[in-house]
């Protein structure tokens, strides 16, 4: 029996169950990260700093993965990553104390160059006709629709057991992903030739829109990841909500990432000009921040927890920016630098959050809501600059 193609090329549906999964682990052990983390001893200000270890960590990994992925072929070295990350799931299932999650933040880090990977396998194996729909597909609705599911059934099982168990669900998601990735066509030795054109990082980041846009994805999640960080722990040790309510609530994110998804991809004005609707999207997570600050009510805290999904959603509309922005010649180095400064920017969300919210918790709401508004009327001012520049050109082979 064939699997749908979900209008996507069938030797891409392995990419869409990839991610898929990928996210359905994500989301199962995300909305109780910080939990797990306190109930292994650590305080609010080592929760942000082990939060934000991770970002700092993937540097080390995803700067080198095109190097990797043309050396050692993409479905092998996502193989290995994916391996890495069940490693790491079932470290964090045994540990005993917080300090035995600094290896496995480790090995969650090495496996992050998953994502510059499959995104340059997608843009590789797609035509330029049907690559934002295969972006769409792969990195929007597939994952949209695990992280929706994933943090409900690890309500499910955090009610039942305790919040250890969430991480035996999230290694189940990641042995699917291992599976998926299994189905990828096979690597084939590349074979030299002296006119085929090369890259490096200096050439990609030379990119004038890239540049832009980079700084401002870069901008927009550091801002932003102040505000979103320790939602769970505020809502448990301030609200008083407990973990298993939180983590259903996680799923709204996922939703609300789906519906922004959708409409901006039926919205001609935002596919033409993708700042618009990150705009867009930074006001709504701006709302929903500004109800977590306000309200302790669930039904009420599903809509913030709705509307945070516009954050997510930014950080797809850039990394699809950026592909477009990008040379072809240098796209998975611009996707690589893209996964880095989204690292490192959300990284240092949680260790200011963690120390803000040490002064008070309502604090880090109200920083990341200024800063947000702030950065508002600089996007839209790119966005003119960037509608100006001329169109991507073509380098020559080398």
């Amino acid at each position: 029996m064939r699997l749908p193609s979900f209008g996507i090329p069938r030797h891409l549906v392995p990419a869409f169950w990839a991610m898929l999964f990928i996210e359905g682990s994500l989301g199962a052990y995300l909305g109780v990260w910080p939990l797990w983390m306190e109930r292994l001893g650590a305080d609010v200000t080592i929760i942000g700093l082990l939060l934000g270890a991770g970002g700092f960590l993937r540097i080390l990994v995803v700067g080198p993965s095109a190097a990797l992925s043309d050396r050692i072929g993409p479905r092998r070295l996502l193989l290995i990553a994916r391996s890495v990350a069940l490693v790491a799931y079932l470290g964090a299932f045994v540990a005993t104390d917080w300090k035995q999650l600094l290896p496995v933040i480790l090995l969650m880090s090495m496996a992050e160059i998953t994502f510059p990977v499959i995104q340059s396998y997608v843009a590789h194996h797609s035509n330029e006709e049907d690559r934002v729909r295969s972006f769409t597909i792969v990195f929007n609705v597939g994952p949209s629709f695990a992280l929706a599911l994933s943090p409900l059934l690890t309500g499910a099982v955090v009610a039942l057991f305790d919040v250890r168990a969430a991480f035996a669900l999230t290694a189940l998601f990641c042995i699917g992903s291992i599976v998926a990735v299994a189905q990828f066509d096979r690597d084939k030795k590349p074979e030299p030739t002296t006119t085929a054109p090369v890259s490096s990082y200096r050439q990609a980041l030379s990119q004038r829109k890239v540049q832009i846009l980079l700084a401002l994805q870069g901008a927009m999640i550091f801002f932003l990841a102040i505000g979103i960080a320790l939602i769970p722990t505020f809502l448990e040790d301030v609200r008083g909500i407990s973990p298993a309510i939180i983590s259903v609530l996680s799923a709204f994110p996922a939703i609300g990432s789906a519906v922004f998804g959708l409409v901006a991809s039926r919205n001609r004005t935002i596919q033409d000009n993708p700042i618009i609707g990150i705009v867009i999207g930074t006001g709504i997570t701006i709302l929903g921040l500004m109800i977590f600050r306000q309200f302790d009510q669930p039904p009420i805290l599903v809509l913030a927890f709705f509307f945070r999904g516009g954050f997510f959603s930014n950080w797809i509309m850039f990394i699809s920016a950026i592909g477009s922005a990008s040379n072809p010649i240098h796209r998975s180095r611009s996707f690589a630098s893209s996964e880095i400064v989204g690292g490192v920017c959300y990284a240092m969300g949680p260790m200011v959050a963690g120390v803000l919210y040490a002064v008070r918790p309502e604090l880090p709401f109200e920083v990341s809501i200024v800063l947000g508004l702030l950065l508002i009327p600089v996007m839209l001012f790119a966005s003119r600059r960037l509608q100006a520049m001329p169109a991507v050109q073509k380098a020559a082979p080398a």
